[in-house]
């Protein structure tokens, strides 16, 4: 369960504790991490220009998962196989090949 709302993730950390859940960001604010940490996230899901290689060991070493959205170019999801990031949304998977980084 992903969500941009922590009250949301908050709910659901307590009906349904059992179901992984993931903090989205459209920006990276002071404590955003800790914020995903207090949540129990096991992932955080930027806008695909937050992550850089700061971002993404952080919340690596965090034990969370990276994803990105909203991937629609070849470049940007180039870059974000390059850091590493653990996975990405897109709606043109035909505009570019995860599989040649």
């Amino acid at each position: 369960m992903t969500s941009f709302k922590p009250q949301a993730l908050a709910s659901a950390r307590e009906t349904a504790p059992h179901l992984p859940r993931g903090l989205l960001l459209d920006q990276l604010a002071e404590g955003w991490l800790d914020t995903a940490r207090q949540l129990g996230c096991v992932a955080v899901v930027c806008n695909h220009a937050l992550w850089n290689d700061a971002t993404v060991a952080e919340a690596h070493l965090a034990g969370m998962r990276t994803l990105s959205y909203t991937v629609n170019d070849d470049w940007a999801a180039q870059r974000l196989i390059a850091l590493k990031t653990d996975g990405i949304i897109t709606d043109r998977v035909d505009l570019f090949s995860p599989a040649a980084a």
